[in-house]
C-alpha cells in the first residue's frame, strides 16, 4: 500500500530497474520497483516522521532523516542497517547536502 500524504520520496536507477523510495509519517523508508510497482523492502528503525531521504552517487546507500534527530542509514544491496547518527539537536530536515560527504565517510 502507498504511504499517507505527509511523506517524501525519491527515484533512483539500481542495476537496470528505477526505484522509488518514499519516507513517511509511519516511521518507514519504502522501496518501490517502477519496473511492476510492487513494494521491495521497507527499512526500520526511525521513531518518528521521515523528513529527508538522500542516496549516494553510487547508489548503493540510503540515508533518511528524522524528526526523531537521527540520520539512519542503510545499503540498498541488502536493505542491512549500515549507520545511526546521532546528537543533532533538532530534527533533520536537509540530508541531500550532506549525502556525499556523509554516505562517502561511510564505505
Amino acid at each position: 500500500m502507498w504511504h499517507a500524504p505527509m511523506s517524501t520520496s525519491l527515484v533512483t536507477k539500481i542495476t537496470q530497474v528505477f526505484f522509488l523510495f518514499q519516507g513517511s509519517d509511519d516511521c518507514l523508508v519504502k522501496i518501490w520497483s517502477s519496473f511492476d510497482g510492487s513494494l521491495h523492502s521497507t527499512l526500520r528503525g526511525h521513531s518518528a516522521e521521515i523528513t529527508d531521504l538522500a542516496v549516494n552517487n553510487e547508489n548503493t546507500l540510503i540515508a533518511a532523516g528524522s524528526c526523531d534527530k537521527t540520520i539512519r542509514v542503510w545499503c540498498l544491496r541488502t536493505c542491512a542497517p549500515v549507520a545511526v547518527l546521532q546528537g543533532h539537536s533538532q530534527e533533520f530536515r536537509l540530508c541531500a547536502p550532506l549525502s556525499v560527504q556523509v554516505m562517502s565517510s561511510l564505505r
